[in-house]
């Protein structure tokens, strides 16, 4: 596997991680950020299934807060 290709699947699997200890109430949840479209097209389908206002947006350049 190429370098580039080993760090794009390695920032794609740490884009689910979010940890959390038994419950967050959903209002905690300031915006969400993907990593590529595929997902943000995904997130964005779920939040307005769930009737959310939670503005979710693709960034390649955000890793950790």
């Amino acid at each position: 596997m190429l370098q580039k290709e080993m760090v794009v699947n390695r920032k794609r699997k740490k884009q689910a991680e979010l940890l959390i200890h038994k419950y967050v109430p959903i209002t905690c949840i300031e915006h969400i950020v993907t990593y590529d479209d595929k997902m943000l097209t995904f997130v964005q389908g779920e939040i307005d299934k769930m009737g959310l206002q939670i503005p979710a947006k693709k960034s390649c350049k955000i890793y950790y807060w």
